[in-house]
């Protein structure tokens, strides 16, 4: 097997070293952060694969895919399709859960398509389909002699003459009706009662059991379940003196006490993304968007036209003009002064105006109404609560009544994944080639246990997962894949593990090697970095003091290094160490048990000492949904405002409280690190506090490459020297030694605006 090559990798930060990699082993990359360890992983490696993967489709193929640019180097050579499992990614849909990250869920829609039994919503009884060969075969299975009449049910319950249907039944050809219970001629029917509920079967042949009537019954069947809508009724007698036994059988689930036809069992069916089997009431996401009437009349002692509304007040306590006009028409349109106060309004009055009123004989609206406007528009006031229709699983109410060993498939989905492996280890199918589909779901739930992931749910939506155990989800997929010659490429796997689920997520990486693969991970982890096959380490520093290779080889020669910072730290030369400080806590911080139940919470109490560094350390990991940091959003009111709250104490001692989580920055093209610290905007103040930007009537914003007549294209340009160094910032480009200097003292401010070829720059004294 051909090593990996990379010649004159220059990516990034890169310094234009050569490297090679030993297939079917696992290399780990390591370094300071930012020395160029993803920059050779990722964006060089991993980039290639994909590349040249994406030259092997058609051009068709590619404009839906996204394309990676050619990574700066001279020649990579001995690459195999790469794989890449990382940190960098996009906030996941909210449809997304860990069984669709998995594909869990793709293969439960179709176990339940085909293995799943259907029940009556109305009844509760399990309901049967069948194949037109196996209606066959059941009649054929009778006693010879046995009398079989096919019979079409053509009115189920239903009041009415039903003439319609008795003429185009007779147009058939067909002569015997069953109504009520009694056989009739077509020729002779009497009237039937308008106002009675009846039962009407259309005699479709009549049939003794023997041999040689096979194509005759498959063919009466056949028509049966034409004119019966997929059902046919068997009207079987044995012998002469035995009472006869009616029999059901459909083509797709039917119960014949409810007259209810069940859709037809296809695995979009069971999934909340498609038309068929989504929940109406919540387009399937599992929640609906609710907003409290406290939310939206802030003040009921005041006039609707005085500020009673609070989402549509401007800053002066009133409603904003462009609303005062709906206002006004609704008061119109009741009859109510404009002095009155919404407290005082009527039942309906208030409904219509929290949620809209309809024209009488016309399906315009002439008031909308507060809740559907401030739904639409502004988000903040929206709290989410959990669909009543589908409690919570985003599908049909038919999806819900197929189930699988007394369970349907949401609340299969909400075990977790160990309780799951349970229940399908289990389970027996009566299909063969379904086997392999459970064969599948276990391999995938056994590969979430070993990467450390038993205790999560399958419903979990994916936004609410931390980084590290979403990508371990990835890596579980990727492993049940079972593929065999790729390189995978993985960012700091251990983020989040415990140190006892590290060796799990060892084992579960060695799987990948055992398959014939080659393992490419960037990671800080020491257990990870002592059962590396071969080391890489970057650095010495970061940024333009790193890139470039400072060591390759084995554990052992990387701790007899000289020139290697982690071998220092692998030979306990070095080690991580904390100053001792003098601690500055005031007073506990306590949170009641009744607020310490989110989740798996058990409801205990729990002391936090202020003024000191905390951390909080157990099995598994996670992240606060951003839909549930009441905990942080009740410090901050009691800090910032200084309201009472029964759960909390010792508040008094904090300054601010702040909730840095794992979400990732929200970033677009135009962003980079001075627009996100804010640097950006101070830099403009300055330079709109200029004499020059003074007499030009110029503000901050003329100073912004975001706005339309910036600075850029009204330049006072004078040359640059060459010696300069710069560091990007979002309008122009900075001296990289002066910039905060001159920030401060606001004097002869230079930067290169790169608008043409030779460089220029604004000067101020």
């Amino acid at each position: 097997m051909a090593n990996l090559f990379v010649h004159n990798a220059r990516q990034n930060n890169l310094a234009g070293f050569d490297i090679e990699l030993r297939k079917g082993a696992m290399t780990v990359v390591t370094g300071v952060s930012g020395s160029g360890k993803s920059s050779l992983a990722f964006d060089t490696i991993y980039a290639e694969g994909y590349r040249r993967y994406m030259d092997s489709l058609s051009i068709q193929a590619r404009a839906f895919m996204e394309q990676l640019p050619r990574p700066d180097a001279g020649e990579i050579t001995g690459l195999s399709p790469a794989v890449a499992i990382s940190q960098r990614l996009t906030r996941p849909s909210p449809r997304v859960t860990v069984a669709s990250v998995t594909e869990i869920h793709a293969y439960l829609r179709l176990l339940f398509a085909h293995e799943g039994i259907p029940y009556c919503p109305g009844c509760g009884r399990a309901l049967e389909t069948f194949s037109r060969a196996q209606m066959v075969r059941f009649v054929l299975t009778l006693p010879e002699r046995t009398r079989v009449m096919v019979m079409a049910p053509l009115v189920r319950g239903r009041k009415g003459v039903h003439s319609d249907i008795l003429r185009a039944y007779a147009r058939e050809g067909f002569v015997r009706l069953r109504i009520d219970g009694e056989f009739k001629d077509a020729s002779s029917l009497p009237s039937l009662d308008p106002d009675r509920e009846h039962d009407i079967e259309g005699v479709i042949d009549r049939i003794v059991v023997r041999d040689g009537i096979r194509e005759r019954l498959a063919e009466s069947i056949e028509t049966a379940l034409r004119l019966g809508s997929g059902l046919l009724m068997l009207h079987i007698q044995k012998d002469k003196d035995s009472e006869p036994e009616i029999k059901y059988l459909g083509a797709r689930p039917v119960c014949p006490t409810c007259d209810i036809v069940f859709p037809q069992l296809r695995p979009n069916l069971f999934s909340p993304n498609s038309s068929h089997g989504l929940c109406v009431y919540c387009d399937g996401l599992g929640e609906q968007g609710r907003i409290p009437v406290e939310r939206v009349i802030t003040s009921s002692d005041k006039g609707l036209l005085d500020g009673a509304i609070g989402p549509l007040n401007g800053r002066d306590g009133r409603p904003k003009p462009r609303y005062e006009a709906a206002l006004k028409r609704f008061l119109r349109l009741f009859g109510i002064s404009e002095d009155a106060p919404v407290g005082s309004f009527s039942s309906d009055a208030k409904d219509a105006l929290l949620y809209g009123v309809a024209a009488e004989g016309d399906a315009t609206s002439p008031f909308e109404g507060i809740v559907p406007f401030i739904r639409s528009r502004d988000r903040a006031n929206v709290k989410h609560v959990e669909c009543e229709q589908c409690n919570g699983s985003g599908l049909r109410s038919e999806a819900l009544q197929v189930k699988l060993n007394d369970k349907n498939i949401a609340q299969l989905t909400a075990m977790e994944a160990s309780d799951a492996l349970e229940f399908f280890e289990r389970l027996d199918v009566k299909v063969r080639e379904i086997a392999d589909v459970v064969r599948q779901v276990i391999g995938r739930l056994n590969y979430l246990c070993e990467v450390g992931l038993p205790y999560l749910e399958l419903d979990r939506k994916a936004r609410t997962l931390s980084g590290g155990e979403l990508q371990r989800i990835r890596l579980a997929t990727q492993i049940g894949s079972g593929l065999s010659g790729v390189i995978y490429v993985l960012d700091e796997p251990t983020i989040g593990l415990h140190p006892r689920d590290t060796q799990r997520l060892l084992d579960a990486l060695g799987g990948f090697l055992e398959n014939g693969n080659t393992v490419i991970a960037v990671e800080h982890d020491r257990a990870v970095i002592e059962s590396a096959d071969d080391l890489v380490e970057l650095g010495p520093g970061a940024g333009h003091h790193g890139g470039k290779l400072v060591f390759q080889g084995s554990v052992e020669q990387m701790r007899e290094s000289g020139t290697s910072l982690t071998g220092a730290y692998l030979r306990h030369e070095k080690e991580v160490r904390r100053e001792e400080t003098d601690s500055a806590s005031s007073s506990p911080l306590d949170s009641a048990s009744e607020k310490a139940s989110r989740f798996n919470l058990a409801g205990f109490d729990v002391e936090i000492p202020t003024g000191t560094l905390i951390c909080i350390a157990a099995l598994g990991a996670g992240q606060i949904h951003p839909r549930y940091r009441g905990v942080v959003d009740r410090l901050r009111a009691a800090v910032i405002e200084g309201s009472e709250d029964e759960g909390v104490h010792g508040h008094e001692f904090l300054g601010y409280v702040e909730l840095v989580d794992p979400a990732p920055l929200k970033r677009i093209r135009r962003s980079n690190v001075c627009t996100y610290l804010g640097f950006a905007k101070e830099i403009r103040k300055v330079y709109a506090a200029m004499p020059e930007a003074k007499i030009k009537g110029y503000s901050a914003s003329r100073f912004s490459r975001n706005v339309g007549g910036g600075a850029v294209s009204k330049a006072v340009r004078a040359p640059v020297p060459e010696s300069w160094r710069w560091f990007s910032c979002p309008m122009h480009t900075f001296h990289a030694t002066t910039a905060m200097e001159r920030v401060s003292t606001a004097k002869c401010w230079r930067f290169d605006t790169r608008a043409s070829t030779t460089p220029t720059c604004w000067t101020w004294s």
